[in-house]
């Protein structure tokens, strides 16, 4: 049935994809009162691959809008025993090495409030719909499949028109919305409806990996910890994920040229673990899942043929499973483009500010994908130094794991594996505006010094409170621009302007907090690396926590948040 005029809904925003991006895009635009209509043709939540860690930007944005970490940490695996990465021969064999996961601990709470945790994705999600089920300008509609777009014209201004059809009866409807958020995972059927390229980051991330998953229920015991545990088989490297107490994820690489998929069944999937494992136990197989891995980002962000609609998560980006920057990177991308979106519809910036979102994210998933293969490739090498090449198809008893030497090559080969899982430096140190190509530098990611200049992050240091221990993060809003004055002289130049006659519109988008009234720092390097020396300066952060600038005077501020509105001069 062909959709009808009658059948035609309209949203502000219509989201495809009802993913842990999609979900949180739909929990965004519900907080600040925004009609959003979110699909999935799937009735269910998929299975695995699922991610299992978010990392510190991604909890300090949850934070931020409303969210609770402590909640998810609690959902998450306690960190001490997930300390560290195991590499070993199989899971109850030989260990070659052993690398820390992460900056999980206290230790690291200098640099950010909110460690990272190892939690399974699954809840996540339920969290998160659960969430979004509570706002009631959100509407989320499963079994819903998104068929096409075109750009209308309605009141003089561009929205999107999308064909759904509901896959129960194959009825199709319209829907009508002033923007398209994109959510729908590695093969995103939205990229070619809006003709946008999807394409390796460089020549040599063109092949595609492909993998088996299986999720399993098994009281491993003779680990004490441990996240991931790489065995190092002689056909190949295999992994061990600890979603729980006694859940796990297997994972391994198969050749589809060589191996058919009907060969995954139970059976084959528990003699499978049993190997990598090095002796039978008693396992509960709870899925198995194939899918595939590539190193790829669009061309754009946005397109050409439908200007008001926008890819987000695995739409715009997919790395290797190495280094669990999957979800995180699309968190960070609807972080970025949801308050602009608000912005617009509420009519404090001009369409014009849309396409920073491309130029800042983009970047961003370019550098991410290159660490992640990057990730990848010193795994294999990783494998391929334990189990050379000759006798990846005997049993490996040939190797002498006690000779000095074999011990010392293993261990460089692990060490150049530390980045893999100790990536501060990509999580947090991102500076939208700047042009830093990792594959040309090859700077440590582990490395996170805290900058203040255009496009970081606002530095975190705790603040005095008489409640629970409190970040500045903590005093910035999602709805509006944050300025953070040195002292109450500029915030009594703001209060003056706003009495002569600054827009309301203007003046609504801004919130005033004031160093010595509204908070003290407990750590007094973060006043100097903010307001600078003379402490004249004030900093200007946008509702994404990410430093728009650091004007002197209250003029300096107006003409800051019109240039980074993209305001026309009436407002």
């Amino acid at each position: 049935m062909a959709p009808t005029e009658a059948s035609s809904e309209t949203f502000d925003v219509l989201i495809i994809g009802c993913g842990p991006v999609g979900l949180y895009a739909a929990y965004l635009l519900g907080r600040c009162g925004i009609t959003t209509l979110i699909i999935d043709k799937h009735t269910t939540r998929r299975g695995q691959p699922k991610a299992h860690a978010l990392n510190p930007r991604t909890l300090e944005i949850f934070k931020q809008t409303g969210l609770d970490p402590s909640y998810i940490r609690n959902k998450g695996i306690d960190p001490r025993q997930v300390d560290v990465v195991r590499i070993v021969s199989s899971f109850y064999g030989w260990e070659f090495g052993q690398l820390p996961y992460e900056r999980q601990f206290d230790d690291v709470k200098n640099l950010t409030p909110e460690p990272l945790v190892n939690v399974a994705q699954p809840l996540v999600e339920e969290y998160l719909a659960d969430q979004v089920a509570k706002l009631p300008s959100v509407t989320v509609r499963r079994g819903v499949e998104w068929l096409n777009a075109t750009s209308i014209e309605v009141g003089g201004q561009k929205h999107v028109q999308s064909v759904l059809r509901n896959r129960e009866d194959a009825q199709e409807s319209n829907a009508v919305s002033r923007f398209l958020i994109a959510c729908d995972g590695a093969r995103a059927a939205s990229r070619v409806v809006l003709n946008i390229g999807f394409n390796p980051v460089n020549a040599a991330y063109t092949t595609e990996k492909h993998h088996v998953t299986t999720h399993f229920e098994a009281a491993l015991t003779g680990k004490r910890t441990g996240i991931l545990f790489f065995t190092m088989q002689p056909h190949g490297v295999r992994a061990f994920i600890r979603y729980g107490e006694n859940e796990w994820v297997y994972v391994r690489r198969y050749d589809p040229e060589t191996t058919s998929t009907a060969t995954f069944d139970d059976a084959t999937c528990r003699e499978m673990i049993f190997e990598a494992l090095g002796r039978p136990e008693d396992v509960k197989i709870l899925s198995t899942t194939l899918w595939t891995s590539s190193t790829k980002v669009a061309d754009h962000y946005t397109s050409a043929s439908v200007p008001n609609a926008f890819l987000a998560g695995d739409a715009a980006h997919t790395f290797p499973p190495t280094g669990g920057l999957g979800v995180n990177t699309g968190v960070g991308d609807v972080h970025n483009l949801v308050w602009k979106l608000v912005a617009v519809l509420n009519g404090t910036a001009t369409d014009e500010l849309l396409q920073t979102y491309e130029t800042e994210r983009r970047p961003v998933a370019v550098r991410n994908a290159q660490q992640s293969a990057l990730n990848e490739a010193n795994m294999d090498r990783l494998g391929q130094t334990i189990n050379p090449k000759g006798i990846q198809d005997g049993d490996g008893s040939n190797i002498d794991w006690e000779d000095a030497k074999f011990k010392e090559t293993v261990a460089q080969a692990i060490a150049l594996n530390a980045q893999h899982f100790n990536s501060l430096a990509l999580q947090l140190g991102y500076v939208y505006g700047e042009s830093k190509d990792l594959e040309a530098e090859r700077a440590p990611v582990s490395d996170f010094v805290p900058r203040a200049v255009p496009g970081s992050r606002l530095p975190h240091v705790y603040i005095s409170s008489a409640g629970p221990e409190k970040s500045i993060l903590d005093l910035l809003s999602y709805v509006t621009f944050t300025l953070i004055c040195p002292s109450s002289a500029l915030s009594e130049s703001f209060q003056r302007m706003v009495a002569s006659g600054l827009p309301l519109q203007l003046s609504k988008m801004l919130k005033v907090v004031v160093h010595g009234l509204d908070f003290e720092v407990k750590e007094g390097s973060w006043t100097s690396m903010v307001f600078g020396t003379s402490m004249t300066r004030a900093v200007l952060v946008r509702p994404d926590q990410h430093v728009a600038g650091f004007p002197e005077s209250m003029d300096a501020v107006v003409e800051l948040l019109r240039s980074t509105l993209y305001m026309s001069q009436d407002i």
